[in-house]
């Protein structure tokens, strides 16, 4: 048996191709996000302004509130964990830069 001292990718596809899917992934997970938050046509935005108020509220106040709430609750935690994700991987390579480099025992 030869020895060989090639180190193997034990990984499916290469560096390339697993950052192209991530990419696309966060894109598709992004905008079902969007669209299941907002929805094609929401109700709420479907209100009509004159001098005297709101026409044809189909919405309560609270509820819009509520619904505006739980919308910008979803995407800060949306975000926070995009932002989380992204911070740890940049973390992650700089640490791999230094180890190989030999900064780090």
């Amino acid at each position: 048996m030869a020895e060989t001292t090639e180190k193997t990718n034990p990984a499916l596809l290469g560096e390339g191709y697993r950052a192209a899917i991530s990419m696309i992934v966060a894109l598709v997970v992004t905008f079902a996000v969007f669209i299941g938050v907002t929805g094609w046509h929401p109700v709420v935005t479907a209100w009509i302004p004159t001098a005297v108020g709101l026409v044809g509220l189909e919405v309560g106040y609270t509820t819009y509130n509520e619904l505006w709430l739980w919308v910008r609750l979803l995407l800060g935690a949306y975000i926070t964990a995009v932002l989380l994700i992204v911070s740890l991987q940049l973390i992650g390579t700089w640490r791999r830069l230094i180890a190989d480099a030999g900064g780090e025992s």
